[in-house]
């Protein structure tokens, strides 16, 4: 996986150094307008080659590592696809320890503390 991400950038960046060992060996040549133009126009292309290099290593990375692939897959999975399984609270109510006692046999779950029980009814996540 890093040896792909070193040769990438090797190959994208080598253009870009021969233009700049080409330039500064012709840099006393004089240069007609159309010379200079081309010139121009090598630096430009070679520079955003150079660029194009450094900017693909998400890619290689994704093509050639089978962890760093799975890990991404998974990241992207869970923002995409929320958990299913969740559980929301649609109703809870706080009475005082008397009340419940009375109705104990209606209540679908009670969690009791100290002076009050805190009665939740849980229902399952429908999205």
């Amino acid at each position: 996986m890093l040896t792909a991400q070193v040769l990438m950038i090797i190959i994208c960046t080598a253009p870009y150094a021969v233009y700049q060992l080409y330039t500064s060996f012709t840099a006393s040549v004089p240069k007609d307008s159309l010379r200079v133009a081309q010139l121009n126009m090598i630096s430009r292309l070679t520079s955003g080659i150079s660029y194009f290099g450094h900017s693909t290593s998400f890619y290689v990375y994704t093509l050639t590592g089978t962890v760093f692939r799975k890990e991404s897959l998974m990241i992207i999975k869970r923002c995409c696809h929320p958990r299913r399984n969740a559980i929301a609270v649609i109703h809870a109510e706080t009475y005082p320890l008397s009340v419940l006692q009375r109705n104990q046999q209606s209540a679908p779950r009670s969690i009791r503390s100290d002076q009050y029980v805190t009665q939740v009814i849980h229902t399952p996540y429908i999205s």
